[in-house]
């Protein structure tokens, strides 16, 4: 299976230390992402003040849902 645009630009940010000092950790990203797709949410709204790094990990999970 081929990575989503969305998990391609986490990789890529990762990768390339793009991700700023006052972003999440990668592994909250991670936990992010496992509490989304544990709750099976289908919306997340996300207030953030940042770059969107935290957003892009809540929108790799939504779209994982088989039904």
């Amino acid at each position: 299976m081929h990575p989503s645009a969305t998990e391609q630009t986490l990789k890529t940010f990762n990768a390339e230390q793009l991700v700023a000092n006052w972003c999440i950790p990668e592994e909250t990203g991670r936990f992010l992402k496992w509490l989304a797709l544990t709750l099976r949410a289908r919306t997340v709204l996300e207030i953030g003040t940042s770059i969107g790094y935290s957003g892009l990990w809540w929108l790799s999970a939504i779209g994982q849902h088989p039904d």
